[in-house]
């Protein structure tokens, strides 16, 4: 009887690195279809559209949902997961506190040097164009559970080493 409780809890905590590896591998698509389409105009996942919409339902829940699940999910964590995960809440403390600042000192020194550009240079516009806040909020928060996708795994591959 007390197997079978010990296969469950091991399933889980492996669950969880399944998981978060598959949120890894989502995010390299989605990163990658991103900066092709940003900067050659095409796209890997341009598939016929009942296909389009099954990838973007796959990609968007390993990329939202899970892991803001895998954030809160603590149940799923063994002690080696936990501490992975507080280490990489930390990191991301300091990429919350830092990336802001980098990125408005990418944009603002040149500002600051070279005056600012009377038409607008093209490499700014993405920063000074009209958003709208649900396409801020979204992109903020994918940025950021991604982010600590990526830091909790480049942990765990340091540790592995």
């Amino acid at each position: 009887m007390s197997k079978k409780p010990q296969k469950t809890r091991e399933f889980r905590y492996r669950l969880y690195f399944w998981l978060m590896d598959a949120c890894l591998v989502s995010a390299i698509v989605g990163l990658a279809d991103f900066m092709l389409s940003w900067l050659l105009d095409l796209s890997i996942l341009d598939l016929p559209a009942p296909f389009a919409v099954i990838c973007a339902i796959i990609l968007g829940t390993f990329n939202f949902i899970i892991p803001c699940f895998l954030m809160i999910a603590r149940f799923l964590r063994d002690e080696y997961a936990e501490q992975l995960w507080r280490r990489a809440c930390v990191v991301l403390a300091y990429a919350t506190a830092i990336v802001p600042l980098v990125l408005l000192s990418i944009i603002w020194v040149p500002i600051l040097i070279f005056g600012e550009p009377q038409y607008g240079s093209t490499w700014l516009q993405w920063w000074g164009g009209e958003t709208y806040w649900g396409w801020a909020i979204r992109v903020a928060w994918l940025c950021y559970m991604l982010l600590f996708v990526a830091i909790f795994q480049f942990l765990r591959w340091r540790d592995s080493r």
